[in-house]
């Protein structure tokens, strides 16, 4: 009476035993099942995670470098075109009221100049003056040049300059020299003021022809080079290709149906593209940057293959980890599969499917331990309600610097989380509860010892059976390194916007200020103070804008003032330790020391044969001041203070004491000028005042 009929309900209509156990058997099947999707599933999402950040991250680099390299590109090529361009202004200065049978006439006198004058200017190869029939009148490089060969008639520069409306200077195609069967491209501008009559005004009287050698340009773009494999180019707006960084043998043209093309043809200043190379054919990732005032684009390009490399070495070295990983679980999911199914089969015996299910579960959990403690990534499992911890692994810890038992000691993620994208956190866990399942975001975790770590964070929310509670798979990736190079990149974009806003306004305070008293004295005013800021701006550029030396900074600035030879040397003494200026105060001094130069040359010691020069310099550590002296001797005699106050004098005092923050005080000996610069040693310098006066 008491008996129960198998598969029946018994009399107080409660199942069978083998009904119960069959449903907690499909319940832990389907639990099972969806553990081991998970666990599946999770490693793999990582890995592809991972290979697409780096995706990113590689053409993020490699837009980064291109286009800083091309910015540093457009400033070598500015400073190269505008060198040249002055050389030719300075080449038509001294054969200006010349007519061209006085030039043929002095050609010998004229080709020694003109050959000094080209030796001053970096990257200048050869200078020609070309008469208004294509034929050479002298040159700087040729003696005597071939008066009957007309080798510039049909130049690209003759026929613009001869043109109505020409150009104030033109820059040309590359050609092979007719003289010297030399590859090359010219600054070229027209002469003026000559002294051939008949000559209306602004008509075309010849020209001023100032050569570059491409392969000595890339000789200059080679030292650019950010990474092995890029290359560099100088190219006109019509895509004429004057000089390259890995060299020419010939002229080179880039198509105008091309992508360069159409960014110069739009006017582009800046752009970002891929395309295929000019020469070879292979795709490129290049950027462009249009030189000011020129029609001339810097290009930096670097091969789709080279950035694809790169790429594939970080994937690789996540895949020689991942791989095994997910291989591993794969295994586990399988051994947890075959498992079930033996669960299944022993449904007959219930006390040896307990026994064996336990035995399972346990290696199961030692193999997912010892993968979850092996990973390369920061791997933790939470209950979403609470946020409270439940398992983390080793690296997690490492991320966090706490122990494992602290963390599972009631800590939460959001205890772990900056308290200012706390609040993001938690909705984003809120979201992935109600239905997303899944949450992803670059946060701020808090060390133990208080220090924000940036971390990139993949959540995934893991739901069972109807009446277990979810688990949050956490998975962290310690992103610290990328997000400083990120807010360093930042930072120097910002100092290289800054200096390059203070230079335009040094510039335009030298155009507003300078006196116009006639057009050819205001140009050289201009002119020597531009150079000034140029050879300024030349040194911080070679320091990466972290200051230059004032012995190396006044060493080139008067240079610039003597004859060079024997004649120069020896006329100017420098003498002082050894003191690294800052950004700002390269320039101030720069611009004070070429005022002072340019009033000795005129009416100073560097006027005249036996005049010389003494600059010293020392570090006031008691009084916080840098001291320099400049003392001249042996110049024409001063018999009394000048009468008023000169242009120069007012930019020295304004630069010294404006800039600066210090004084200068000039004394009007009869031997010579004198005058005495004190400014604060914080304001030039950021090393330790103390320690430059010891040495």
């Amino acid at each position: 009476m008491g008996a129960s009929t198998p598969g029946k309900s018994d009399s107080a209509g409660r199942p069978p035993p083998t009904a119960g156990r069959a449903a907690e058997g499909a319940t832990l099947s389907a639990t099972i099942r969806l553990l081991v999707v998970a666990v599946i599933i999770l490693p793999v999402i990582v890995m592809g995670l991972s290979a697409w950040v780096a995706w990113r991250d590689a053409w993020r680099v490699a837009a980064s470098d291109l286009q800083h390299t091309a910015d540093a590109v457009a400033e070598y090529g500015s400073r190269v075109l505008s060198a040249h361009a002055v050389a030719a202004g300075r080449v038509d200065a001294v054969l200006r009221g010349l007519s061209d049978d006085d030039i043929r006439a002095g050609e010998a006198a004229l080709n020694a100049e003109l050959k000094s004058l080209i030796a001053e200017v970096p990257q200048a190869e050869a200078a020609f003056v070309i008469s208004r029939d294509g034929r050479p009148l002298v040159s700087a490089n040729v003696f005597p040049v071939p008066r009957d060969m007309p080798v510039a008639a049909d130049r690209d520069f003759f026929l613009a300059l001869r043109a109505d409306g020409a150009p104030a200077i033109h820059v040309s195609r590359v050609y092979t020299g007719r003289l010297d069967n030399t590859l090359f491209f010219a600054v070229s501008r027209r002469r003026t003021r000559t002294g051939n009559p008949g000559v209306p005004p602004g008509g075309f009287d010849g020209l001023v022809n100032i050569s570059i050698y491409p392969n000595r340009v890339a000789e200059g773009l080679r030292s650019l080079v950010a990474r092995d494999g890029d290359a560099l180019a100088l190219i006109r707006g019509d895509g004429e290709i004057l000089a390259r960084s890995i060299g020419q043998t010939g002229p080179v043209r880039i198509a105008p149906e091309t992508r360069f093309g159409a960014a110069a043809a739009a006017g582009a200043e800046r752009a970002l593209f891929t395309a295929r190379s000019a020469t070879d054919g292979e795709r490129q990732y290049i950027a462009l940057r249009r030189i000011e005032g020129w029609p001339v684009y810097a290009a930096a390009n670097r091969p789709r293959a080279m950035i694809i490399a790169g790429w594939w070495s970080t994937v690789w070295q996540q895949l020689m980890v991942g791989v095994p990983a997910t291989l591993a679980l794969l295994g586990l999911a399988l051994l947890l599969r075959r498992g079930q199914q033996g669960l299944a089969a022993a449904n007959l015996s219930l006390e040896a499917r307990v026994a064996e299910r336990t035995a399972r579960l346990a290696e199961s959990e030692a193999e997912f331990r010892a993968i979850f403690e092996s990973t390369i990534i920061g791997m933790a499992q939470s209950d979403p309600r609470s946020g409270r911890l439940l398992r983390v692994n080793r690296r997690f810890c490492e991320i966090l610097g706490h122990e494992e038992a602290e963390l599972l000691d009631g800590t939460t993620l959001g205890s772990l989380t900056h308290p200012e994208d706390r609040a993001a956190n938690e909705a984003g866990f809120r979201a992935a509860m109600a239905g997303g399942g899944r949450y992803e975001a670059e946060t701020r975790y808090l060390r133990k010892d208080g220090e924000a770590v940036w971390v990139a964070v993949h959540v995934a929310i893991v739901r069972g059976a109807a009446d277990s509670r979810p688990r949050a798979v956490v998975a962290v990736v310690d992103i610290s390194g990328r997000k400083r190079s990120e807010a360093q990149r930042i930072l120097l974009s910002r100092e290289v916007d800054h200096r390059a806003k203070n230079a335009l306004a040094v510039v335009q305070a030298a155009l507003r200020l300078t006196p116009r008293t006639d057009a050819e004295t205001y140009a050289r005013a201009v002119e020597g103070r531009v150079a000034a800021l140029a050879r300024a701006h030349t040194l911080l550029a070679q320091a990466k804008w972290e200051g230059a030396g004032l012995h190396e900074l006044a060493a080139g600035e008067l240079a610039t003032f003597l004859v060079p030879g024997e004649a120069g040397a020896g006329r100017v003494a420098l003498d002082g330790p050894a003191l690294r200026l800052s950004a700002t105060a390269v320039q101030a001094l720069s611009m004070t020391l070429h005022e002072l130069a340019t009033n000795a040359v005129k009416y100073g010691a560097l006027g005249a044969d036996t005049g010389r020069l003494r600059l010293t310099w020392a570090c006031d550590a008691a009084a916080g001041l840098l001291r320099i002296r400049w003392e001249e001797s042996g110049g024409p005699p001063i018999s009394a203070p000048p009468a008023r106050r000169g242009f120069g004098s007012r930019v020295i005092e304004a630069t010294v004491r404006d800039q600066l923050g210090g004084e200068a005080l000039r004394h009007w000996r009869p031997e010579g000028l004198a005058c005495d610069i004190t400014v604060p040693l914080a304001r030039v310098s950021g090393e330790d005042a103390d320690r430059l006066a010891a040495e």
